[in-house]
């Protein structure tokens, strides 16, 4: 179990600074044309990108697996809200 924690572990964060919603954009062109950006303001932090991008393809990717068959539709936020930033990810999934 130990073997596996460690493997498992993510390597300490290299923080730099990048656009938040740009960063999301480019992960989002990753999947396909039918993922709506929704343009706000341009939310700079120092994150460790490569990191942050991880995330947003698996919850692009659970989003993309549990909308609607049909009509998929999944739409992006990036907003600051009372000193924090938001990222909203909206699916029309069950």
């Amino acid at each position: 179990m130990g073997a596996y924690a460690r493997l498992a572990r993510l390597p300490p964060p290299t923080r730099r600074n990048a656009e938040l919603a740009a960063l999301v954009r480019r992960v989002a062109s990753l999947h396909d044309s039918r993922i709506a950006m929704e343009r706000g303001s341009e939310v700079w932090l120092k994150i460790d990108a490569d990191q942050i991008e991880q995330v947003f393809i698996n919850l692009i990717s659970n989003a993309r697996k549990y909308c609607d068959a049909a009509e998929p539709q999944l739409r992006i936020a990036v907003r600051q809200k009372g000193g924090r930033v938001v990222v909203d990810f909206i699916d029309n999934g069950a």
